[in-house]
Parts: C-alpha cells; sequence; structure tokens
C-alpha cells in the first residue's frame, strides 16, 4: 500500500458504481499463493477472490484474511509456517 520514496506515478480517477468495490493489498497476500518462484500469485489471488461468497462489507475482509489458503496453513502449523510478508486488505465499496 506505501509507495517507494523514489517511485513516481500518476494520479488516476477511478469511478465506483453504486454498489461497486475497490479492493486493495499488499503484495503478501498475493505473493503467498503463487505457485512458482517467478510467479506474482496475481492469477490465483484473482480466483480466491471470485471463490468467496459476497458479503457486506464489514464482513468482507475478515472473510478474505481468515479464510486466504496461506493465513489457514499458518493457523493450522503456527510453529513451523512463518509468515513470509504482510498481509492487508483495504475494501472500498460506494453505497447504493
Amino acid at each position: 500500500m506505501g509507495m517507494r520514496p523514489k517511485h513516481r506515478a500518476a494520479p488516476t480517477p477511478v469511478l465506483l458504481g453504486k454498489g461497486d468495490r475497490l479492493f486493495l493489498y499488499t503484495d503478501g497476500v498475493a505473493e503467498s499463493l503463487a505457485i512458482e518462484v517467478s510467479d506474482s500469485g496475481f492469477d490465483q489471488l484473482i480466483e480466491f477472490v471470485k471463490s468467496r461468497p459476497f458479503l457486506p462489507l464489514e464482513e468482507s475482509c475478515a472473510d478474505l484474511l481468515e479464510q486466504h489458503p496461506f493465513v489457514r496453513l499458518m493457523a493450522e502449523h503456527p510453529d513451523t509456517v512463518p509468515q513470509p510478508d504482510d498481509f492487508t486488505i483495504v475494501i472500498i465499496e460506494r453505497r447504493p
């Protein structure tokens, strides 16, 4: 969610329709789903998010984090599976 100090990016407007959601996440959420070392995990993250039920906004972040395959693996093996990176999810919703 942060940016490198020397990174330059132009602001890009995003228009959300009523009920649309914008899903923001840190790299650890995607990278922990990567099958290959060279894979970013982005495709797997898309499939994972699509597989989750559409819940009220207040429950969506919790569901995505609690049901994330790597988070579940860490919960099952807390002493042997370290968290490799941060896990942060923010969902912004335009209310109808």
